[in-house]
């Protein structure tokens, strides 16, 4: 699919955070204006009934839909993405998870990661998603290479419809292959460099070594910080203390998961808190793949294994919500839908109707910009990735997870998803599914 940038009106826009209506102009695929502006022209159409061929309108009345920015999921695993009839879990512990998969990672071709990464593309990109990042399992040389070749002309084949960042998993035991292959012409396709180091057996030796690493080669960091409830597991306040020393490019450095701070005593937490709040570091939670996997073993008072998602956001310290994994050892659910994760978290979080437009900037505005897009938003300026959602407000979209909606790349409508449903045997009138239920108390 090759496309050109666009010009485009969407009328009569609803925002986050914002109780007008608004018209929104797109040129040459960024949003040029955000004007206050209840009204739409006659002659436009409405977005429930836009064309889906060529030549597509360049005026949309979206008639009071929330719009928000294209939803971006900022940690997900597409190598492992759906393997899981290949790869059970029946632990269902994170342990249990890692050597189900490295018992068929040997056997995965590169042409199965294609497979498997198109599938998904083409759902994520239909619930909302514009822009991924990926951590990628590092096996050796040899098998890496090829597999980030064909994986990269795949993104390039959906770079109208989705842009991709790649981040490697560097090895646990500093193996010298890992830099070679960087040498070897891994380095160009990746925005970053991970790893868990928390898993290794010198977990700040291995850190040491992921952090000089990705200063040599002018990558960012995106690691994997204190995946476990074991509160003696602290590489996040080495990599704190790090970041007030020293740089990388792709700021700022991101920590995924980290689960261990949700089981320090409230004190020692606020302490890494506040140290966090004071670097470049944002977090992002993974509340499917966390809740799944931790507190297996507890027998009462199971620990739901998710970072302190309230008192990190009361700290001012930027928090995304991922998928992280999807059908796989890791997490046997999962569709894509930041949306869902989004209400999961809300769930999983204690954040409730109050939070609402928070939880949806999770998705959309705050990892954007953890992975380098500024300004990035439904302001001018910004990239035009937007999604129309069908809800008044983003407790509405939560609470009914928006089955239809409208997804726009670069200002160019490339997905929508409708709800469909029939009655049978009865006649039922028309109703709008936000209409209050009842009149006011």
């Amino acid at each position: 699919m090759t496309t050109h940038p666009v010009s485009l009106t969407l009328y009569r826009a609803r925002l986050l955070n914002q109780p007008d209506l608004y018209r929104i102009t797109v040129d040459q695929g960024t949003i040029t204006t955000v004007d206050p502006d209840p009204a739409s022209p006659p002659d436009v159409l409405d977005i429930a009934h836009a064309p889906t061929v060529d030549p597509l309108p360049e005026a949309l009345d979206v008639n009071g839909r929330l719009v928000v920015p294209g939803m971006v999921d900022a940690h997900m695993h597409l190598d492992k993405a759906l393997t899981l009839p290949y790869a059970n879990n029946p632990t269902g512990t994170l342990e249990g998870a890692i050597h189900s998969f490295g018992h068929i990672r040997p056997r995965l071709t590169p042409d199965d990661v294609v497979r498997r990464f198109q599938l998904m593309a083409k759902t994520v990109v239909s619930y909302g998603t514009t822009r991924i990042r990926s951590h990628l399992d590092f096996t050796n040389r040899t098998t890496f290479l090829p597999l980030l070749h064909a994986l990269a002309a795949a993104i390039d084949e959906w770079r109208d419809r989705l842009d991709v960042q790649l981040v490697v998993m560097a090895p646990r035991d500093n193996h010298p292959e890992f830099v070679d292959a960087l040498a070897g012409g891994a380095a160009r396709y990746l925005t970053a460099i991970g790893g868990a180091p928390h898993l290794a057996p010198d977990p700040y030796a291995n850190l040491s070594w992921i952090t000089s690493l990705a200063q040599k080669w002018g990558l960012g960091l995106d690691l994997h910080v204190d995946e476990q409830l074991n509160p003696q597991a602290k590489t996040l306040g080495w990599l704190a203390h790090w970041l007030t020393e020293n740089t990388v490019e792709h700021l700022p450095v991101i920590a995924g998961h980290v689960v261990s701070i949700g089981t320090m005593p409230p004190e020692e937490a606020s302490t890494w808190i506040q140290a966090v709040a004071e670097v470049p570091l944002g977090i992002v939670t993974c509340p499917a793949t966390n809740l799944y996997l931790q507190g297996r073993h507890d027998t009462v008072n199971v620990r739901r294994g998710l970072t302190r998602v309230r008192e990190w956001l009361a700290a001012g310290v930027p928090v995304a919500i991922a998928s992280d994994n999807i059908q796989d050892p890791f997490n046997p659910f999962g569709r894509g839908d930041l949306l869902e994760m989004a209400l999961l978290a809300g769930y999983a979080a204690h954040l409730g109707a109050a939070e609402a437009d928070t939880l949806l900037a999770m998705i959309t505005e705050i990892p954007g910009q953890l992975l380098g897009l500024s300004p990035y938003g439904v302001v001018p300026g910004s990239i035009a990735d937007l999604v129309v959602l069908d809800a008044h407000s983003a407790l509405e979209a939560l609470q009914w997870q928006s089955p239809a909606r409208w997804v726009f790349k670069r200002g160019r409508l490339v997905a929508s998803r409708a709800l469909v449903q029939r009655w049978y045997g009865e006649t039922y009138p028309e109703t709008d599914l936000f209409e209050p239920p009842h009149a006011p108390l």
